[in-house]
């Protein structure tokens, strides 16, 4: 199923309950059924996924702050996995763009040493998983309708807003890739509300997922050159 709600959804409560099963059913299949590298990458995904869903429904929900850190630390167990990936395929793109660099010199060039627990921590990703889905089931709204939705939307905007204004003050990593994130938040929630209007979101969300990756990139040169 997309990731959206859906005019047949009975309730958010009700979306937002077959949302999150959809995305953790999905993150336990990719560890089941995939390589490693690709299980990591997919779970991590589906984690920013979750976060971003619970989070369009924040001041609804009281239970926000204690899933959304579940979630979380999921999403960082795995963290240091993916980030060695990222690291090698950033050096790798620079040395197809940048002629300066000898792609053939690199060989076996790495970040660090090699992690060799990816099961271990894939597979303690997989029980974390397994135990957020019947909790999935309690979760409650406050409230229906916009009224449930509109308040966590107007705030991640705000938020992303903020985060702009402070890299005018400041061009330090950290800055861009709080900025980077906000966006994110807001692409995942223009995503969940495309059915409300096609036309219009659409276009937000190519701007809001271009200038996602686009600060993505910024923040894998900024850890390659840390």
């Amino acid at each position: 199923m997309a990731y959206r709600f859906r005019a047949k959804d009975r309730s958010v409560e009700h979306a937002v309950r077959r949302i999150a099963c959809e995305q953790l059913d999905k993150a336990v299949a990719s560890i089941d059924d995939e390589d490693p590298a690709s299980a990591i990458h997919d779970v991590r995904k589906r984690c920013k996924k979750l976060r971003g869903l619970i989070r369009i429904a924040r001041p609804a929900f009281e239970r926000y702050a204690d899933e959304n850190a579940d979630f979380r630390e999921i999403g960082r167990l795995l963290g240091d996995l993916r980030e060695a990936t990222v690291l090698q395929e950033t050096m790798q793109r620079l040395a197809e763009r940048h002629e300066q660099i000898d792609a053939a010199a690199l060989g076996g060039w790495q970040v660090g040493e090699p992690v060799r627990d990816a099961a271990e921590r894939l597979a303690e990703a997989r029980e974390r998983l397994l135990q957020a889905r019947p909790r999935v089931g309690e979760w409650t709204l406050a409230a229906d309708g916009w009224g449930a939705i509109g308040p966590g939307v107007m705030r991640t905007y705000m938020q992303a807003r903020a985060a702009l204004e402070r890299i005018g003050e400041s061009h330090a990593p950290r800055r861009f890739h709080e900025l980077r994130k906000q966006v994110k938040y807001h692409w995942h929630h223009s995503r969940l509300l495309r059915p409300v209007d096609a036309r219009d979101l659409k276009e937000r969300l190519d701007l809001a997922d271009e200038l996602g990756s686009r600060l993505g990139e910024h923040h894998d040169l900024a850890m390659l050159e840390t």
